[in-house]
C-alpha cells in the first residue's frame, strides 16, 4: 500500500520569527552578480561557520571594499563569536586595541563603531571602563546569517546536520520522481525565497524549498523525519540577523536553488549535478554552539 507523505502547502508556510531589525534586501533578478556596490563591515565566512581566531595583527584582505577598520572589527567579531565569550566579558581598552593592531585612534574608533552597530560590544568610560561584550553571541552562523534558538531539545547544530543529510539523500531521488505538480510547488517556494526581505523569512523560505524537494522524493518515513526537523528549527528560532555583505551571498543562494529546480523540471541530469555541486559547497560543515 502506498502511503502519501504529508505535504507542506506552499500557501501556508511555517511562521518565522520576527527579525531583530529589518534589512533592505530586494532580489529582483536571478543574476548572481551584485547590481550595486554594497558596504561591507564585519568579517564573515560567506559559506561556512565562523571559527575563533587568535591573531593580534591585521591580516591582509583580498576584498578591496573592506577598510582596515572593517578588517579589525572582523577579527574582533571572530574572537567574540568563535570564543563563545559571555556578555560582559572585558576585551580591553581603546588604547590597548590600538597597540595590539597597530592602528590609529581614527581607525580604532571606526572599528568600535562597526561592532557597536552590530550589537556585539559596548564601550564604557571611566577607571573601570573599556570595551565589553554587549550581547549573547549567535549559536549558528549559516551562510551570511546569524541564528539564535531557544534552549532545550537537540542542539541546533545537530538539527542542521540531520537536515542536510536527509536533503543530500532525497534531493537526487526527487530528480527522478518529481511530478509537474511537485515542480509547481518548488517554484512557488522559490518565489517566496526571492521576495524575502528579512533573515527569518529567507531562512524559512529556503527550508520550504527543500521541503518540496523532499516530498517529491516520496519516501514517507524520511519525509516525516525531515518535516519534524524543519518544524523544530522553525519553532525554536528566536532571532536571525544578516551579517554585513549578505546580499551577494543570498543572491548566490537563490541562483543555485533556481538552477536545481530548473534541472529537475527539465530532467537535465548534467545541469542538476552541477547545481548540486554548487549547493554542496554552501552547506553547513560544522555546528557552532555558542550558548551551551
Amino acid at each position: 500500500m502506498h502511503i502519501e507523505p504529508t505535504r507542506t502547502k506552499a500557501s501556508q508556510p511555517l511562521s518565522p520569527c520576527r527579525p531583530w531589525h529589518q534589512n533592505p534586501l530586494r532580489i529582483a533578478t536571478l543574476d548572481p552578480r551584485p547590481r550595486k556596490q554594497w558596504r561591507s563591515s564585519l568579517s564573515c565566512s560567506k559559506l561556512s561557520i565562523v571559527h575563533a581566531q587568535s591573531k593580534t595583527t591585521v591580516s591582509p584582505d583580498s576584498s578591496p571594499r573592506r577598510s582596515r577598520a572593517e578588517v579589525v572589527a572582523g577579527q574582533l567579531e571572530d574572537e567574540i563569536l568563535g570564543g563563545h565569550l559571555a556578555v560582559g566579558t572585558h576585551l580591553g581598552r581603546r588604547a590597548e586595541l590600538m597597540d595590539r593592531f597597530g592602528i590609529s585612534p581614527t581607525i580604532a574608533n571606526e572599528a568600535l563603531r562597526i561592532l557597536r552597530d552590530s550589537g556585539l560590544v559596548s564601550v564604557r568610560p571611566g577607571n573601570r571602563g573599556g570595551i565589553f561584550v554587549a550581547s549573547q553571541p549567535p549559536q549558528i552562523r549559516l551562510g551570511a546569517t546569524d541564528f539564535w534558538f531557544t534552549e532545550g531539545g537537540p542542539a541546533p547544530g545537530d538539527l542542521f546536520e540531520a537536515r542536510v543529510h536527509l536533503e543530500t539523500v532525497l534531493t537526487p531521488i526527487a530528480f527522478d520522481r518529481a511530478t509537474t505538480e511537485d515542480v509547481t510547488s518548488m517554484r512557488t517556494e522559490l518565489s517566496r525565497m526571492e521576495r524575502a526581505v528579512d533573515p527569518c523569512d529567507f531562512f524559512v523560505a529556503v527550508m520550504q524549498v527543500h521541503r518540496t524537494m523532499v516530498t517529491a522524493a516520496r519516501v514517507p518515513v524520511l519525509d516525516s523525519m525531515h518535516q519534524a526537523i524543519v518544524a523544530l528549527l522553525t519553532a525554536r528560532l528566536t532571532r536571525a540577523v544578516f551579517v554585513p555583505g549578505y546580499e551577494e551571498v543570498l543572491r548566490h543562494s537563490v541562483f543555485v536553488h533556481v538552477a536545481m529546480v530548473d534541472a529537475i523540471a527539465e530532467r537535465n541530469r548534467e545541469a542538476f549535478d552541477k547545481a548540486i555541486v554548487l549547493h554542496s559547497a554552501d552547506l553547513v560543515r560544522e555546528g557552532k554552539r555558542a550558548c551551551e
